[in-house]
């Protein structure tokens, strides 16, 4: 119960606090922009981010193996990490 109300009284301040900000913009003559939330869009974008940032870690755990096997190189295969 107390976590809605909570809840509650974030929406209306929220709320409000939106409500302040465009009736200025409107007084101002300023153009007044609605954020605009588009679930799917935002997920596919996420989505991609992760996918290239999964790319990028894969590519810099290979790196990091190459500068490894370059230090412990000693004429010989041995110590050499595959990857």
């Amino acid at each position: 119960m107390i976590i809605l109300s909570a809840l509650i009284s974030f929406l209306i301040i929220g709320g409000f606090s939106l409500g302040l900000i465009l009736g200025n913009n409107l007084k101002n003559n300023k153009e007044i922009k609605m954020p605009e939330l588009n679930p799917v869009k935002i997920y596919k974008e996420y989505k991609t981010e992760k996918i290239e940032q999964e790319k990028l870690d894969e590519k810099a755990k290979i790196m990091e193996i190459n500068l490894e096997n370059i230090e412990n190189y000693d004429g010989t295969g041995l110590g050499q990490k595959d990857f």
